[in-house]
């Protein structure tokens, strides 16, 4: 068994290329917890399931016939069963699919013992930390596999950013209460999206209040805040 990368390594997949929805089939002989991930992808507008299987024999039928871009299956079902085989038959299937392991702890260190060949999620992190990694893997960007207790980076002109963002305020408006350009405040915007791997504004505020980050940093003066007048910063 080879030792489990560091915390930031990065993973690059080849991007998929897809003219609907990304397909994602889920493997997990756990019923009740393979209908809860389906249903977190179901709440997508981008994303969906197209079938769950509760082993790699079922998981091949389905991929075979569906052709989905992304299949994610459990640790414990690529491991365990048909070991070492699992892997073979379902890329043998599916070629170009994207085929990621779904483990249930985060490691609490930046290495941990055990085999990480492939792209990992971790079913202790939060629903926008697994969404946000299944759109990075399906586009081809670099997704980094962090402990549980790191998330990306928010600077406070970010956080001032989704705090206007939450309030509902465009890009021009943002612009003229932080003293910016507003093609500066659409270069933090899509720095933001590509950082958190989402999609739209709307998801960036959705973000901003799951994570507490609609608040306006502590330093940031009443006015940039609540008027339109703009910042002498």
């Amino acid at each position: 068994m080879s030792a489990l990368p560091a915390a930031g390594t990065l993973w690059r997949s080849s991007k998929v290329v897809t003219t609907g929805k990304l397909r994602i089939v889920l493997v997990e002989d756990r019923i009740l917890f393979r209908q809860g991930l389906a249903a977190l992808i179901h709440a997508e507008t981008d994303l969906e399931v197209a079938g769950e299987a509760c082993d790699v024999d079922e998981a091949r039928r389905i991929c075979s016939r569906t052709r989905p871009e992304i299949i994610v299956i459990s640790e414990r079902l690529l491991w365990q069963e048909h070991t070492p085989s699992a892997r073979a038959i379902l890329e043998a299937c599916c070629p170009g699919t994207v085929l990621v392991t779904l483990r249930d702890h985060s490691p609490a260190t930046d290495t941990v013992p055990g085999s990480m060949e492939l792209p990992t999620l971790y079913a202790d992190r939060d629903r926008l930390a697994f969404i946000r990694a299944l759109r990075a893997l399906a586009s081809g960007t670099r997704y980094r596999h962090l402990p549980a207790s790191l998330s990306p980076t928010i600077t406070r002109r970010e956080r001032e950013i989704l705090h206007m963002l939450v309030q509902g305020l465009s890009n021009k408006e943002i612009a003229q209460r932080l003293a910016l350009r507003t093609q500066t405040v659409k270069n933090h915007v899509s720095r933001l999206l590509n950082k958190l791997c989402l999609v739209d504004r709307t998801q960036l505020a959705v973000y901003a209040l799951e994570h507490h980050l609609d608040a306006p940093p502590p330093d940031l003066q009443p006015s940039a805040s609540s008027t339109g007048h703009t910042s002498t910063r």
